[in-house]
């Protein structure tokens, strides 16, 4: 009887959209809204300090800001402070565009960028300075 009935509703629905095209001779389609265009988004960014020297955030904060590109929207310690490498978190893109536009800008190789996706990401990349600060380009 469920099965009857979801078929007859279905039959209904069926036969008033029909019945309500037949009436109208003017059909319109409605084309979605072109998606906006990604080069001229700027790339949001945060930058940590994670190896633990004074002021090599706000130094690379500073150096990045230069970049119309770019939009630091936070800079300051990390949870670590003695991480080795430099590295560079994608948040948004699996294959890593936004993590290799900041990397060839900062001067960190692809070996050091890493995805790791959000649902919601409120920025686009990640930055957690190493020890290895000193071959950044900035400095």
């Amino acid at each position: 009887m469920g099965a009857n009935l979801l078929f007859a509703i279905n039959w209904l629905i069926h036969s008033l959209e029909i019945i309500g095209m037949s009436d109208d001779i003017s059909v319109k389609i409605f084309e979605p809204a072109p998606k906006p265009r990604q080069q001229n988004r700027k790339i949001k960014v945060e930058v940590y300090n994670a190896c633990g020297v004074p002021g090599v955030a706000k130094e690379l904060t500073d150096y990045l800001r230069e970049f119309n590109k770019v939009d630091v929207v936070y800079y300051g310690n990390y949870e670590v402070m003695n991480l080795s490498e430099t590295l560079i978190i994608d948040r948004r893109d699996d294959n890593l565009s936004n993590a290799k536009t900041i990397g060839r800008i900062v001067g960190v190789g692809d070996e050091r960028l890493f995805p790791h996706l959000s649902p919601d990401p409120l920025v686009d990349v990640k930055i957690l300075i190493g020890k290895n600060y000193e071959k950044l380009k900035a400095f």
